[in-house]
């Protein structure tokens, strides 16, 4: 019922852009020769809008965001238009009428967001914390969401993860998703092979995200067993619903993804954990935060949103009640929210920017 109900809204959505990319198509033409019968303006106009809309019915194709934003901006500038129609020149007008607007900032936001997702940053932040932790705290590498494929090839990782080694973090986190379901068995390999050469004081961490398993396609690129394979033999490990005393003062508690259920609950993992630790949770969704909380969690660390990725989408995140990216105080918790080293599906970036975090835990 659910999938019905989500194919006959994307159709709709489908359809009413396809009819709008037909309304530009026949308005711009109208400028540019006035003259012409409008019947045949209008069978040019059908078959333009059928040429734009036909590479978007590959979901993954970049041209699909293209002609979204196109759409977007254009309902800004029409809305726009009519408020202002009354008094506005006939010269600007006209620049309206031919999509001139949408079509530049269009361009322009595509070459942000191309760059964007190719240019990773590092985002530090600072935690605070009343445990008793070692006086030089902990400094702890964060990374999520790669989605090996899309941007970063074997030279591109291996920069960031020597960028990520001369910090010299004390440990490395892996939040998920560092491979999805169009990652081919050999850039799996490669991908782990490179995180598993950053070196830190006490190793590297990995829990699963929703897409890690390829459970969202019929016909895999690698098993589960490739897999686990391609992560254990680098020496990172997995933390599938379990705890791993890092430290004497430092426990990591490694959530199984949501999309993986059943899944353990927090407050059963934490039976096992000393309440006197600095305790880090680790979970790919940013989810059940309430109760990371009010079980005294100190600091929960996620991906999975991508910032939004493209815009407004972490806005509709934020309206969701999840957090969609950066850190957040709670009475209890402090909570981080990675946009992650990539992205998802399509290789732009018109919101957050991608990045790999540090965290400084501090005692007060």
């Amino acid at each position: 019922m659910n999938f019905v109900l989500a194919l006959g809204v994307f159709l709709i959505i489908m359809l009413s852009l396809a009819y709008y990319i037909y309304v530009l198509i026949r308005r711009a033409l109208h400028v540019f020769f006035p003259q012409k019968k409008t019947k045949r303006i209008r069978i040019i106009s059908i078959v333009l809008a059928v040429i734009v809309m036909a590479p978007t019915l590959n979901f993954f194709s970049s041209w699909l965001i293209i002609v979204l934003h196109i759409a977007a901006l254009a309902i800004v500038c029409d809305i726009l238009y009519l408020l202002t129609r009354k008094w506005l020149p006939k010269k600007l007008a006209k620049l309206h009428h031919i999509t001139l607007i949408p079509l530049i900032a269009t361009a322009c936001l595509m070459v942000y967001g191309y760059y964007n997702i190719h240019h990773p940053i590092k985002t530090t932040y600072t935690v605070e914390t009343e445990k008793a932790i070692p006086a030089s705290g902990y400094k702890i590498a964060f990374i999520s969401d790669l989605h090996t494929g899309l941007t970063l090839d074997r030279n591109g990782l291996k920069k960031y993860a020597r960028e990520i080694e001369q910090q010299k973090p004390d440990i490395v986190l892996l939040g998920g998703d560092l491979v999805d379901e169009r990652t081919t068995l050999d850039e799996l390999q490669m991908a782990f092979e490179v995180l598993g050469t950053i070196d830190s004081r006490f190793g590297t961490y990995y829990v699963y995200g929703n897409h890690d398993e390829s459970n969202y396609s019929n016909n895999k690129n690698y098993s589960k067993q490739q897999l686990d394979d391609a992560i254990t033999k680098n020496n990172i490990k997995i933390l599938d619903d379990a705890i791993k005393t890092v430290d004497d003062q430092f426990t990591l508690i490694g959530r199984r993804d949501l999309s993986l259920a059943p899944r353990k609950t927090a407050a059963q993992l934490m039976k096992k954990t000393d309440a006197d630790d600095f305790l880090l949770l680790m979970d790919h969704q940013p989810v059940e935060t309430k109760e990371n909380n009010a079980l005294a969690v100190d600091l929960m660390m996620s991906g999975h949103t991508h910032g939004g990725q493209i815009w407004p989408a972490g806005y509709v995140i934020e309206l969701m009640g999840q957090v969609s990216y950066g850190k957040k105080d709670w009475s209890h918790m402090q909570q981080i929210v990675s946009s992650g080293i990539a992205g998802w599906g399509y290789p732009i970036r018109t919101e957050h920017h991608s990045e790999y975090v540090i965290v400084n835990v501090k005692p007060k």
